[in-house]
């Protein structure tokens, strides 16, 4: 348990590491005369990037991508390309009159998921990555 516990520990490091270089690359690109947008327009980036920090660190130390890192790695960059939708005005309403117009269907949407997913568990001898610990499975 100790050993999993270090290289949980030891991917949350290296994740933070591949955060401060992607991010720097941002900033310095951002700083650049080569990007016309600020900061203002590009903060979901830090999202994206985030996300990509922990795909990176996962396949840095394990050289694959362990259930314990897809989760959070795959929100953050949905967020991210979320919202950067509503700063780049590729959505052409206001993030606030999107989420005034749209939270029933949200609800409608994720009640779906939990009842599909439900369904899917319910399949026998179905195996879902998130039901086994995959951490220590190259550890042992």
């Amino acid at each position: 348990m100790e050993y999993m516990e270090n290289d949980t520990k030891n991917t949350l490091i290296i994740a933070f590491g591949f955060m401060l270089i992607f991010d720097g690359l941002l900033f310095g690109l951002i700083n650049s005369p080569y990007c016309s947008m600020g900061i203002k327009g590009l903060w979901p980036l830090l999202f994206i990037l985030a996300g990509l920090s922990f795909f990176a660190s996962d396949f840095y130390i394990f050289k694959r991508l362990r259930t314990v890192f897809l989760f959070p790695s795959v929100m953050l960059i949905v967020l991210g390309v979320f919202f950067l939708m509503f700063s780049l005005h590729v959505i052409p309403v206001s993030f606030k009159r999107f989420i005034v117009i749209s939270w029933p269907y949200w609800l409608i949407v994720l009640g779906l998921i939990l009842v599909l997913v439900y369904g899917m568990q319910r399949i026998k001898d179905r195996k879902f990555p998130y039901m086994q610990d995959d951490s220590l499975e190259d550890n042992l």
